[in-house]
């Protein structure tokens, strides 16, 4: 990584202005570093420690600023695991960075789980903040604070803060230099580390690799219609009416895509699809209000609502033959640190961190998705605008991602977000099991 990187990252992270260029310098005496290690509190492949090299500069971090910033400490090989640590300064008008950067495999990456940036002020070199990363990801990180003797720490997973202010019995001095699994174990029952550690194989959403993969080979094939689905006898017809699409004009819009999708489980072992008909009722008795039930002709407030949860519902029923479900039955109700709300969901924002928590729970399922939104006037009502298909998993590296399918392509999150801000999506889960043939 050169310094022009580094120096982007850096600023993105802590949203600084344009940085300075950082000066060449002698590096003030080390102290010899402790011969000891302790085992990480996270579970699987744990997290990297640097605390030997931080303990070797413990001086030079102390060290009035003009010296901080004009060292060039350079790189320190480990005793306690062999591992190579690269220190770096960056400076901006406003602060100056202390980093340490873990090596992996051949680089040096600011993003990577056990790499510290310390921050001072430019000024009167005090100290702001300590940032530690716990994932390769740049928003899954601790943050430290100074609170006079004593400290108080931030989590964050992926962008959002899961836990904040929590105090711990330890000086900011003392945490400049101290295992990070120390800091962890200092609020054990607190703060629930396991989150943050990759699961293991087996239970990495591994069957949903080949359901991602038949959708996106069949991605370049589909057409696009307004209002388009696949009867139950494999038409294309238009949702509303059930007439038959223009020959050569066939295809699907979000809520018929989705459809589409489920169909690949059911069409391998009945030669048939959902029915249109029975997907398009509404339960009354379950969602809606006085308000809205004026305008469920007009303005049909909740289809993509009831779509949703009627293709999870029924995919349920076909592989439970027999079983009582309600309409709500596969609502994803309950996500640890976030508050569900009634035939609304979650906040589209909130959804990489809702799916990875769900997606460590229970692996292998797939998420049907409403988005939904404050809409129109007289009276002004949640209508569920868009449809979308969410399959939340970790790669073998222990990396998670999401495949989001909306419309007959292949999206994001981040692309979802942007299109629906302010937006919320109602979730109903599915297991992705068995097998698999679009029709």
């Amino acid at each position: 990584m050169n310094m022009m990187t580094l120096n982007k990252i850096l600023l993105f992270l802590f949203a600084l202005p344009a940085a300075a260029q950082v000066s060449e310098g002698q590096l003030v005496a080390l102290r010899p570093a402790p011969l000891f290690r302790s085992p990480s509190p996270v579970s699987g492949e744990g997290i990297p420690e640097c605390y030997e090299t931080r303990e070797r500069v413990r001086d030079w971090l102390s060290a009035p600023v003009g010296d901080f910033r004009s060292a060039d400490p350079g790189y320190f090989r480990q005793n306690t695991d062999g591992a190579t640590v690269r220190v770096v300064v960056q400076t901006s008008p406003e602060a100056v960075y202390g980093v340490f950067l873990i090596q992996e495999d051949f680089s040096f990456p600011l993003v990577r789980p056990g790499n510290y940036v310390i921050k001072r002020d430019s000024r009167d070199g005090s100290f702001v903040q300590i940032k530690i990363f716990l994932q390769s990801h740049e928003g899954s990180f601790i943050r430290i604070f100074p609170l006079q003797n004593r400290v108080h720490m931030d989590v964050y997973l992926l962008g959002r803060p899961l836990y904040q202010d929590l105090v711990l019995p330890l000086s900011f001095e003392g945490a400049l230099t101290a295992p990070l699994s120390q800091i962890m174990e200092l609020c054990r029952g607190r703060v629930d580390w396991e989150i943050f550690a990759p699961p293991p194989p087996g239970r990495r959403g591994e069957s949903l690799s080949p359901v991602i993969r038949a959708i996106r080979e069949r991605l370049p094939g589909l057409g696009d219609s307004e209002d388009g689905a696949m009867s139950a006898e494999g038409r294309y017809v238009f949702i509303e009416t059930l007439e038959e699409q223009p020959p050569g004009q066939e295809g699907f819009n979000c809520s018929g895509f989705a459809k589409w999708i489920v169909d690949g489980f059911i069409w391998p072992a009945t030669g048939r699809l959902l029915g249109i008909q029975e997907l398009k009722q509404k339960p009354l008795e379950v969602r809606g209000s006085p308000y809205s039930r004026y305008s469920e002709e007009s303005r049909d407030p909740f289809f993509g609502l009831d779509w949703t949860r009627a293709l999870a519902v029924s995919l349920a029923r076909f592989r439970r033959p027999g079983t009582a479900l309600s309409p709500e039955a596969r609502d994803v109700r309950r996500v640890p640190f976030f508050e569900y709300v009634e035939d609304v969901g979650y906040r589209l924002e909130d959804l990489p961190v809702i799916l990875y928590l769900l997606s460590r729970e229970n692996p292998g399922r797939f998420y049907l998705g409403s988005v939904n939104l404050p809409f129109g006037s007289a009276p002004v009502l949640r209508q569920h605008i868009h449809t979308a298909v969410f399959f939340p998993y970790f790669t073998p590296e222990g990396k998670f991602e999401t495949a989001v399918m909306e419309r007959n392509v292949e999206t994001s999150l981040e692309s979802l977000a942007s299109r629906y801000p302010g937006a919320h999506v109602h979730l109903s889960y599915a297991e992705g099991e068995g097998d698999f043939i679009l029709p």
